[in-house]
């Protein structure tokens, strides 16, 4: 298709999905900076209508791959506490916690 043919929110959806599979942080990155580029393309999925939008279930395990196995105890131990409803806040909380240390 064309670009002209392709629908803009469409195209906006396209844009904020490659951003998420290229995020990543290294076992020396400050988990602060990865947490506030996934905040940046949570809000703006939340702009695009809810079709278009990144949902939780999308977001998480884009997140949980992204994660070095630095944190991976941390990743483990959020989803044991909170299983299904886990969200992308649970993780950052759990690895900020650790990191802190």
């Amino acid at each position: 298709m064309t670009r002209s043919l392709c629908p803009r929110k469409a195209s906006k959806c396209q844009k904020l999905r490659d951003q998420l599979r290229k995020l990543n942080f290294k076992d020396k990155d400050d988990p602060n900076d990865f947490f506030e580029r996934v905040a940046g393309i949570k809000n703006l999925s939340k702009q695009l209508n809810e079709m278009d939008s990144i949902s939780k279930y999308e977001l998480i395990p884009h997140v949980i791959i992204a994660t070095p196995e630095t944190y991976m105890s941390c990743v483990k131990k959020a989803i044991d506490l909170k299983g299904n409803a886990i969200t992308v806040d649970d993780l950052e909380d759990e690895i900020l916690q650790w990191y802190e240390l």
